[in-house]
């Protein structure tokens, strides 16, 4: 669906222990994000430029997800976990 999911078999990430760690995750978002940036920008030197383009995709893709499924429009701010009835801001 564009996101990284924070549960499946023997995973499970929760940064803040009353949160619900299972489903989308606004801190793995984030975590993949800034992964996808600074690998795009290493290829953008040494390596390819369609796996740059690739990446650049990837990483507008997930913003997009990530926001249609996190972002709270009420507070202007991003929830932890849409999954979470506390709906924590991170």
């Amino acid at each position: 669906e564009g996101v990284f999911h924070t549960s499946g078999p023997g995973k499970v990430i929760n940064w803040h222990p009353d949160d619900i760690a299972e489903g989308v995750d606004a801190h793995t978002q984030a975590v993949w994000y800034r992964a996808l940036m600074a690998a795009s920008e290493v290829e953008s030197v040494a390596g390819s430029k369609s796996r740059v383009k690739l990446m650049l995709r990837q990483r507008a893709e997930l913003k997009r997800h990530a926001l249609r499924l996190l972002w709270d429009q009420e507070t202007g701010a991003l929830i932890g976990n849409p999954a979470d009835p506390a709906r924590n801001h991170p």
